[in-house]
C-alpha cells in the first residue's frame, strides 16, 4: 500500500451529475476508517480546483490528490498539480460529472482499492502551448472545431437528455469550419481536430484503446471541411472511429496556426483562441503520477 503525506478531496458543489458533494464524503468517511486523515474541500468559482491542487502539492511531500468531477474538473487539479511541480504529488478521480471519459478510459479497480492499495503510475499529458502564454495540460484531449462549437453551446444549457440532444443538433448546423494554417504555408479548413491520449470523449466517440494512458504518443484525428456532405462525413467517422475501425496517425508534437479568432476544448474545458495564434500541441510522457 503507498503512504500519502495528505489527502485531499476537491469537488464541485455544482457538478452536472448532483453527487459531487455526496460521493466525496463518502469516500472520505472509507478512508477516514482505515486511520487516513483527509480533507474534503468544495470549490467556490471557475479556476478554484487548480488553486486548491497547487496548495496541496507544493504544501505536503507526496499528497494525494482526488477530483470528484467530471473531466473539467480533473483538467484544473491536473494542472494545479504541474504548476506546483511536485513529481510526487498523485492525482485520481472520483467520477462525479456529466461524461466521465478519462475514468471509462483508464479505470482498473475500484477507486478505494486503488487508494488502498495499488501503486501510483506515470501518466501522459497533452500540452498546449498558444504563442508565449504558459502551458495548458489535458489529461485526456485537446479538440478544435465541431468538438469546441458544441462544448461551448452545452456550457450554457442545463444538462438534460434531450435539451443536450436538441443542443448538440443545433450546434452541428450552425457550425462553419475552422481554417487551420500548416507548416506548409497551405490554409486548410477542418470540421474538427482532435489530439487524444486516451480512448473516449463526448460519450460515445472512440479514438483509441483503453488503458494507454502512457504510450508516450498521442493521436490525431482530423476531419477536413469538404462542401457537400460534411455532416454525413462527421456522422460516418464517428461512427468508424466509436467501433475502432480508423486507425489513426501517432505523434509526439503538432504545430499549426489558427488566423481568426476561436476556441479549443481541453477536457471539457473552452479556452479562447486569439487571432493569428501559433499553437503548439506537444505529448508530455510520464508528466504526472495516477492510481486507477
Amino acid at each position: 500500500m503507498s503512504t500519502y503525506s495528505d489527502i485531499v478531496i476537491i469537488y464541485n458543489p455544482k457538478s452536472t451529475s448532483g453527487q459531487a458533494k455526496q460521493k466525496a464524503n463518502r469516500l472520505a468517511e472509507r478512508l477516514r476508517k482505515r486511520k487516513f486523515t483527509v480533507k474534503v474541500k468544495a470549490t467556490d468559482y471557475a479556476g478554484h480546483a487548480e488553486e486548491i491542487a497547487y496548495q496541496a502539492a507544493q504544501k505536503t511531500k507526496r499528497p494525494l490528490i482526488i477530483s470528484a468531477s467530471g473531466d473539467g474538473g480533473y483538467n484544473e487539479v491536473i494542472n494545479g498539480v504541474m504548476k506546483a511541480g511536485n513529481k510526487q504529488a498523485v492525482c485520481a478521480i472520483l467520477p462525479s460529472g456529466n461524461a466521465n471519459d478519462h475514468r471509462r478510459s483508464v479505470r482498473k479497480h475500484p477507486l478505494t482499492w486503488a487508494i488502498l492499495h495499488a501503486e501510483p503510475e506515470p501518466m501522459d499529458l497533452l500540452e498546449l502551448c498558444i504563442n508565449d502564454q504558459a502551458p495548458r495540460y489535458a489529461h485526456s484531449y485537446i479538440g478544435i472545431g465541431i468538438t469546441s462549437h458544441v462544448a461551448s453551446d452545452l456550457d450554457h444549457q442545463d444538462f438534460g437528455r434531450i435539451k443536450e440532444k436538441l443542443t448538440v443538433a443545433r450546434s452541428i448546423l450552425s457550425f462553419h469550419p475552422v481554417a487551420i494554417s500548416t507548416l506548409d504555408g497551405k490554409t486548410r479548413h477542418y470540421d474538427s481536430l482532435i489530439f487524444s491520449n486516451t480512448a473516449y470523449m463526448a460519450k460515445a466517440l472512440k479514438v483509441g484503446n483503453k488503458g494507454d494512458m502512457n504510450s508516450g504518443w498521442f493521436r490525431v484525428s482530423a476531419i477536413p471541411y469538404r462542401n457537400q456532405f460534411w455532416l454525413f462525413r462527421i456522422l460516418l467517422t464517428l461512427i468508424l472511429f466509436a467501433f475502432g475501425l480508423q486507425k489513426l496517425p501517432q505523434q509526439k508534437s503538432y504545430t499549426f496556426g489558427v488566423p481568426q479568432k476561436g476556441k479549443i476544448h481541453l477536457d471539457g474545458e473552452i479556452m479562447q483562441l486569439p487571432k493569428d495564434a501559433d499553437v503548439t500541441v506537444n505529448l508530455r510522457a510520464g508528466a504526472v503520477q495516477t492510481i486507477r
